[in-house]
């Protein structure tokens, strides 16, 4: 039986109406999540940031889907993130590992649209980053990892053999 919509006014865009301009905040999202960590983000080729609204991360995460990210990371509270995956970083964007805090890398991060990240992870006295024998950062220009300039206040950066840091072209090596 079909039924009869014709009295039903709606202004949503998928809503199989001809005319319709609206989008709900959860349609936004599903966009959002396609157009950042799903095939669908193959297709979009701006490489945006917004570095006033950062993604803040308070609890244990694992990343195992390649995603276009456009927002700095703030990796807080002693969670434990690991990516497993290709991250593509915008330009002059950060990932921080605050005290207490874990980021291991085991995948690739990297920014797409230059070839090579232009960015900062800045490793927070208490915290640590660990690369694992996978893990490929590709930087270029002025990108670096950083610590506290005093020993005793430095974050760990703990590297396995195999991993790969590279800074324009050239390997980057830990002493």
């Amino acid at each position: 039986m079909h039924k009869d919509t014709s009295d039903k006014v709606t202004n949503n865009l998928h809503g199989g109406f001809r005319d319709e301009s609206y989008l709900s905040p959860l349609q936004i999202a599903k966009c959002h999540r396609a157009l950042t960590v799903k095939n669908a983000s193959r297709y979009v080729i701006s490489c945006t940031y917004d570095s006033l609204n950062p993604c803040v991360i308070t609890t244990n995460e694992d990343w195992d889907f390649t995603a276009k990210w456009d927002k700095d990371i703030f990796i807080r509270n002693k969670a434990v993130v690991n990516f497993e995956c290709k991250i593509s970083m915008p330009q002059k964007s950060k990932i921080v590992v605050e005290k207490g805090s874990t980021l291991i890398i085991g995948g690739t991060i990297t920014n797409d649209c230059e070839q090579g990240w232009e960015g900062t992870i800045e490793v927070k006295r208490g915290g640590t980053l660990r690369l694992l024998s996978d893990a490929q950062i590709i930087f270029k220009g002025s990108g670096k990892i950083v610590t506290a300039e005093k020993k005793s206040k430095r974050g760990k950066i703990i590297v396995q053999n195999g991993a790969k840091v590279l800074l324009n072209g050239t390997m980057v090596q830990f002493k």
